[in-house]
């Protein structure tokens, strides 16, 4: 979008930014106000993004039948909701430097400042460079501030991860790989290339084994609360969820090996006979443990696959967790287990508030990180070409699953 943008290749015009462009290179400074462009063009923005959408689609699902094209998308946003978000942090984009450490293009932000600060060591350089790599730059800087504002990064666990981890669970160095080339890396690595989902899933996987990911990830712990939250997590799915813990090994043959120590049975499995809700979650702890980072969006397909009922319960317990250690989640489901405790989590957090004690003995977990507030959740149900929102802050009110489940017990009876 931002190289269309820079090219002048849509319709729209942010005024911001092209007034930014004639100050930087009449004065060789300038500064955009992250906050107003938000207020004024956000929605503009993100709707104008969304177009791309239609074309893009097949893609991201690995499909060369689906269309698209009837599709539109309009989004609207809480500009005030996310504004602090674009603050949190200090930025520093060079551009063009030089061996002495200066830049053609400097692009800065500072914590709880709103503005972007943009200048240049040479007004000469700069009146020399094609404006439309100027806008690029520039644009580009302020879009990505916008976007992380919503989500750090989006990791996909699609419904494919059962087999997936399986066939994947000896992991070879590849001899050559272009580690600048996502794609490229994950095509060397494997011969299951297919949907961008799957992909996602598949650089989670790689990147948490890589040789001396573990130690790495441990330093970070050491100087990142919100890192040492995630790697607690992934023990807590190990120990109260899959009964045991996911180990990587790596073999003398530079292969990397995923293995699984059940905490009833004696000795090491490999992942081909664990159980397929093992193999369903082993990414999760994996991801957990060694790649999530605060404000990631987890994407997830069916969390209730292969799982007992009562662990279907736990799951979603956990997935409250995530929620309130710093990480989103949207999820599909089917699963009246999971959809029908949302309120008793929601119900739970709002006693809580109100000083009510010993609640968590009452939950699979034994866990008040688990009650959730209501305000963080949202529930919708997807049916006849529609999505409607079916949760009211209190109780979900799905009767289609809801119909079934009573038409299942009367039927006895009725007989």
């Amino acid at each position: 979008y931002f190289t269309a943008y820079s090219k002048k290749e849509l319709n729209e015009r942010y005024d911001l930014i092209e007034n930014a462009i004639e100050q930087l290179l009449d004065n060789g400074t300038a500064k955009i106000n992250v906050d107003q462009f938000f207020e004024d063009h956000g929605n503009e923005y993100l709707s104008n993004v969304a177009r791309l959408l239609p074309p893009y689609l097949p893609k991201l699902l690995g499909s060369q039948n689906l269309s698209f094209k009837n599709l539109s998308v309009g989004i609207e946003v809480d500009s005030a909701k996310y504004a602090s978000n674009m603050r949190k942090q200090a930025i520093i984009q060079k551009i063009g430097e030089n061996k002495a450490g200066d830049a053609v293009l400097e692009l800065s932000t500072q914590k709880d400042d709103p503005n972007i600060y943009i200048l240049t060591r040479s007004r000469k350089e700069i009146q020399e460079m094609p404006e439309y790599l100027i806008r690029e730059n520039i644009s580009s800087f302020l879009f990505m501030i916008i976007h992380r504002a919503f989500y750090k990064n989006t990791r996909f666990f699609p419904a494919e991860r059962t087999g997936l981890q399986q066939l994947i669970s000896v992991i070879h160095k590849p001899d050559e790989v272009d580690a600048s080339n996502e794609e490229s890396s994950i095509k060397n690595r494997t011969k299951a290339q297919s949907s961008m989902l799957i992909n996602g899933l598949l650089k989670i996987i790689f990147d948490a084994c890589e040789p001396g990911k573990q130690s790495s990830r441990q330093q970070l712990a050491e100087k990142n609360s919100a890192v040492r939250k995630y790697i607690e997590l992934s023990h807590i799915l190990e120990n109260d969820i899959l009964g045991g813990a996911v180990e990587i090994s790596e073999k003398s043959d530079s292969s990397t090996e995923i293995l699984f120590n059940h905490k009833d049975v004696d000795g090491t499995f490999d992942i081909s006979p664990v159980s397929s809700s093992i193999k369903d979650l082993i990414s999760l702890v994996l991801y957990l443990r060694y790649v999530a980072q605060e404000n990631d969006l987890i994407v997830m397909d069916e969390p209730e696959m292969n799982l007992h009922p009562e662990a279907q319960i736990k799951i979603m317990e956990f997935l409250s967790m995530m929620v309130n250690f710093g990480l989103n989640v949207i999820t599909t489901t089917h699963s009246p287990y999971l959809v029908d405790h949302i309120s008793n989590l929601t119900k739970a957090h709002e006693l809580k508030k109100k000083g009510k004690e010993n609640l968590e003995a009452k939950f699979k977990l034994k866990n008040e990180l688990c009650f959730i507030d209501p305000d963080n959740v949202s529930v919708y149900l997807f049916e006849d070409k529609s999505a409607k929102n079916i949760f009211d802050g209190d109780l979900v009110d799905w009767d289609t699953f809801g119909n079934v489940s009573e038409y299942v017990s009367n039927l006895y009876f009725d007989l």
